[in-house]
């Protein structure tokens, strides 16, 4: 938005708000490869009309906005006039609202999905207020839905843990950092989430301590990932490692494996990124470009040649690193210690740094106001003016829409269409029209197909426009359903892949269809998308799934809910469990006389049956209801339900147990308990 549109309100103030009378503050924001964003704020308003006697609610509220900031213009008298489909309304993020909800932060993947963290007072025992701060994150769709209520990040739930914040790659997994109490003294701790938000390497593990020094405190971390989501770095303030006063530290973690589970691993040692050390360094903000190459902002007292600022708190710097994957190397800084304010009156400080794909970067910090030293403003700054870097990054599909701007997501299913509208995040090649090797215009470099089967001249046209209305740049695809026959009629039923092809260039790099960071793409022709356009009918018809001429069976849907989808991307619900191929695994509670047991059949993709009726646990004569069924990505899936045990005479329990089992149906194992706690009866369990 620099020098793009004026300033505007992301609290609305106007008489009936309820925002009136409410103070804002620890602002965050996070924008899309295209350019929409959403803020997070944290709004402190007074509870009980007494606003000094420290009974204020503070909870985390979140707005969205397109890319022109939901601002239409400006009219006669200067005011800012929005664009109510550009902004949604403030909304409120956190589900828990005692005690304190405060210090968001946010993070966006390419397409939109955000995920927002911050830190909850007493929630992480609520029956126990006063056990201190916990992160909580939660996460939300591109179209600003709720992914879920909030959850956990920290395992550790000893003393405080504050001050988080969070990063996000191309697919929406997430890393998280926040400051956490060890005893006396603070450090920096992070844990890593796969995008549908499990943590990665278990629930109760994956909690990495980053500070190797813990002589003092290390405190105010901030995060960056690359696009791939290979390389995470977290940097931090640390008290007297430098020698003098807090200096500022970085580690970078890289993707691999640990005890046969994914993790995040240590890359580099702790990183003095500070050359003064000389006074205090703090509030450091770090922002990584696609390939994992870093840029640190900070502020401090600077005492390099040409660099000196050393009034008030100090001024604003940098730092450059370049990504050395050289085993136990640490990453090279690139140039010097550089101050970015040209001001040195006064204090600048608390900087905020973003970056592009490249690695061109902008600073937002608090100085002292030039026209006012009583006051402050926000000033920034821009490297790509004084200095650009060498493009090595390429372009990236950001978007896909309708030809009315309504977006469609991968896999979604379509109505009849003969366009679909692509977004790129910068301009590409259009060099020599419609016939040039590198150009998005030419129907060559754009392939579809219905069916598993190519459709020769099936682009029929393509249009690329910078559009100023959306500050986004758009390919117009227009289809020939007919291909090379006659006519031109829209796209029929079927099974659609289209294909951006990777000869699309910004007229250096080529397309990064796979969002890793590098030129090209590696496993594919280019960036893939898959649709469907709906024939109007069921995909065949309504089938048995039990064998025939048995006791009753019933689904039982009513007792168990979904809780998440799997990292396979299939689709479940309490019954029905879907693999990445289609095949399918189905489960019903079946009532024999006084007794009931839980059954399971898998299905392959033609609704044909791969195996008989399996009878899921081994104890029969007692009851079993409640069945929930989950599979992975090959079909290996696994099964609970809630079981009534006899414990005793005249005494029974209901407990919670699961069984594994192969894809061909084969088990893995015997049935075990779930749950721990046998007090009381568990019931309705629920599986991912």
């Amino acid at each position: 938005m620099r020098d793009a549109a004026p300033v505007m309100e992301v609290t609305p103030l106007a008489v009936g708000s309820p925002f009136n009378g409410d103070d804002q503050r620890y602002a965050t924001v996070a924008a899309d490869a295209d350019g929409d964003f959403v803020i997070t704020w944290t709004n402190f308003r007074d509870a009980d009309g007494n606003p000094v006697n420290g009974r204020e609610e503070a909870d985390i509220y979140a707005r969205r906005f397109n890319a022109l900031g939901g601002i239409l213009g400006v009219d006669a008298l200067g005011n800012v006039v929005l664009d109510p489909a550009g902004a949604s309304e403030p909304f409120r993020v956190n589900t828990f609202t005692q005690n304190a909800q405060k210090w968001s932060s946010v993070a966006m993947d390419v397409d939109g999905d955000f995920v927002i963290v911050w830190s909850s007072y007493g929630q992480e025992n609520p029956q126990q207020l006063g056990s201190g701060y916990g992160v909580y994150a939660r996460r939300y769709n591109s179209f600003g839905q709720a992914q879920g209520p909030e959850f956990l990040v920290n395992v550790t739930i000893a003393g405080n843990q504050v001050y988080p914040s969070v990063a996000m790659d191309a697919q929406g997994r997430f890393v998280v950092t926040w400051t956490g109490q060890t005893g006396t003294t603070d450090d920096i701790y992070a844990r890593a989430f796969n995008a549908d938000g499990s943590p990665l390497g278990g629930r109760d593990t994956g909690e990495i301590l980053v500070n190797t020094t813990t002589a003092g405190n290390q405190r105010y971390s901030d995060v960056a990932v690359d696009l791939a989501g290979d390389n995470f770095v977290v940097t931090w303030s640390s008290a007297n490692q430098d020698g003098s006063g807090y200096g500022i530290y970085a580690r970078r973690y890289t993707r691999g494996m640990f005890l046969f589970t994914p993790a995040f691993l240590p890359k580099t040692g702790e990183m003095r990124v500070n050359t003064t050390t000389a006074g205090n360094q703090l509030y450091s903000s770090v922002a990584m470009d696609h390939q994992g190459n870093y840029v640190v902002a900070w502020s401090g007292r600077g005492t390099q040649p040409n660099q000196e600022d050393t009034e008030g708190f100090g001024g604003v710097y940098v730092q450059r690193f370049a990504r050395n994957d050289t085993p136990l190397v640490d990453d090279d800084p690139v140039g010097i210690e550089t101050r970015i304010n040209r001001v040195v009156q006064g204090s600048q400080w608390k900087p905020s740094i973003g970056s592009d794909g490249q690695g061109n970067f902008v600073v937002a910090w608090t100085g002292v106001d030039p026209a006012n030293s009583a006051r402050t403003a926000v000033f920034t700054y821009a490297s790509a003016v004084d200095r650009p870097v060498t493009d090595l990054d390429g372009p990236i599909v950001t978007d896909v829409t309708l030809s009315d701007g309504t977006r469609v997501l991968d896999n979604d299913q379509l109505d009849p269409l003969d366009t679909l509208q692509v977004f790129f995040g910068e301009r590409v090649s259009t060099a020599d029209g419609a016939a040039g090797d590198s150009s998005v215009l030419n129907p060559a470099n754009w392939t579809l197909t219905r069916n598993g089967l190519e459709i020769p001249g099936a682009i029929r046209n393509v249009l690329f426009q910078y559009d100023a209305a959306q500050r986004k740049y758009i390919a117009t695809v227009q289809f020939d359903g007919n291909g090379l026959d006659p006519g031109v009629p829209s796209l029929s039923a079927g099974e659609y892949v289209l294909t951006v092809r990777s000869e699309i260039t910004d007229a250096l790099n080529a397309l990064d269809g796979d969002f890793d960071g590098v030129p090209g793409t590696a496993a594919a022709p280019g960036y893939v998308f898959h649709f469907s356009i709906g024939g109007g009918a069921p995909n065949g018809e309504e089938f048995l799934v039990n064998a025939p001429d048995g006791p009753d069976h019933l689904p039982d849907q009513t007792n168990a809910t979904p809780i998440a989808t799997g990292l396979g991307l299939e689709q479940s619900n309490s019954t029905l469990a879907v693999d990445n191929d289609g095949d399918f695994v189905a489960v019903w509670m079946e009532i024999d006389g006084t007794a009931s047991r839980v059954l399971a059949r898998v299905f392959d993709r033609n609704n044909v049956p791969l195996t008989g009726e399996i009878v899921v646990a081994t104890v029969t004569g007692t009851q079993q209801r409640d069945p929930a069924v989950a599979c992975d990505a090959d079909g290996d899936f696994v099964v609970t339900w809630a079981q009534e045990d006899i414990v005793g005479p005249n005494q029974k329990d209901w407990n919670i147990y699961a069984r594994r089992f192969r894809a061909t149906g084969v088990p893995l194992g015997e049935a075990f308990r779930v749950n721990s706690t046998t007090q009381y009866d568990q019931v309705n369990p629920g599986v991912a």
